[in-house]
């Protein structure tokens, strides 16, 4: 009896130890339920706000796709409108010159002429009627001004571009900061450089009737351009020497005279008149 005794006194010992452990293991069980759980609560709101904010992120995107879509749509009917104007235009210059056409069809009086082509014999000599010859060629104006083309030059922001004077429809001189003078056609090939006589800056440039550069600088200064068999390269051929001036602006008359302005007290214009080369 003692001996059995002792083998349940060893065995509830044992029993009583693993019980211990066992409500150990069962405490740490019960706190890791309690964190899977509130990690859980953690990660799901986590989860909703990441939802809202995708949902507002593409509610935000969808609103812009909208909205573009709508100025498109704006942009498109006003070019639309705008096209629809000028064919009724077009259509109604049609109209107004078919009417026309058919008076004149059904008309025998072809004798009236205009009043700028009206020559009259005065003293024996023949002249225009007034206006003849300033009143410009009948060009129709568009309504919306076209960009025909855009030319890089060699001018930057350290010699910024300052002057552009037509030569032709088809060619520009320009000159900015430097003292180079830079003739482009309309494909943006450089034509020409001409560098100035003093290696200053040009305040100004023009293109005479008769085609030859201009320039102010420290003086007036014409460029004979014109392709010369015996000149491989341009030449000055006239220098205007102001004593007393800074001649800053110039452009050229119809006549072929040069306007000039000099810098002073009063700002006046001086008109030089530009004598025929010998």
């Amino acid at each position: 009896m003692n001996n059995k005794k002792e083998i349940i006194q060893n065995d509830l010992q044992e029993l009583e130890k693993y019980n211990l452990k066992y409500q150990e293991i069962t405490s740490i069980i019960t706190v890791q339920k309690s964190a899977l759980n509130e990690n859980s609560q953690k990660l799901t709101t986590e989860i909703d706000k990441h939802g809202e904010d995708v949902h507002r992120e593409i509610n935000t995107n969808i609103r812009n796709m909208k909205s573009n879509v709508g100025e498109m749509d704006t942009e498109h009917l006003a070019t639309l409108n705008q096209q629809e104007d000028e064919i009724k235009h077009t259509v109604s210059e049609i109209t107004q010159t078919i009417a026309e056409l058919k008076t004149l069809r059904d008309s025998n009086d072809f004798g009236s002429v205009s009043s700028s082509s009206i020559k009259t014999e005065e003293h024996g000599y023949t002249m225009e009627s007034p206006g003849a010859e300033s009143s410009p060629p009948d060009r129709l104006l568009i309504d919306v001004p076209q960009l025909i083309t855009q030319i890089k030059t060699t001018f930057g922001e350290s010699h910024p571009l300052y002057k552009v004077s037509c030569l032709s429809d088809e060619e520009m001189w320009t000159c900015g900061s430097g003292n180079i003078m830079s003739l482009y056609n309309l494909s943006g090939k450089t034509v020409k450089l001409v560098l100035t006589k003093s290696g200053y800056s040009p305040y100004d440039i023009a293109v005479t009737k008769g085609g030859d550069l201009v320039y102010t600088d420290r003086h007036v200064r014409t460029v004979n351009i014109v392709k010369n068999t015996q000149r491989k390269k341009p030449q000055i051929t006239t220098v205007i020497e102001l004593r007393g001036w800074g001649p800053l602006s110039v452009c050229s008359t119809s006549s072929g005279d040069l306007l000039v302005v000099m810098n002073s007290d009063d700002h006046r214009q001086t008109k030089v008149t530009m004598e025929p080369m010998q």
